[in-house]
């Protein structure tokens, strides 16, 4: 079970990141772009609040990091 657990964070933690690039790939409206952003920066805030016991700032921090992290591999990408 616990082999399962790592291999299901691991993916979905990968796919995070992988995800919204492509599909910014092949978005050209700046608009939709940003929708694109803010509803995974949310996703992954809403996933780290529910599955977590990290305080409010603590949350805050991690989706933070997620979002340089996914700014700076869109930057690479381009």
């Amino acid at each position: 079970m616990e082999n399962f657990c790592t291999f299901l964070i691991t993916t979905v933690g990968l796919l995070m990141l992988v995800v919204p690039l492509w599909w910014l790939f092949y978005v050209e409206n700046k608009t939709i772009q940003l929708g694109i952003i803010t509803g995974f920066i949310l996703l992954f805030l809403v996933m780290i609040s529910s599955v977590t016991v990290a305080k409010p700032f603590e949350s805050l921090a991690a989706t933070a990091g997620y979002d340089n992290v996914t700014a700076a591999l869109e930057e690479l990408w381009r």
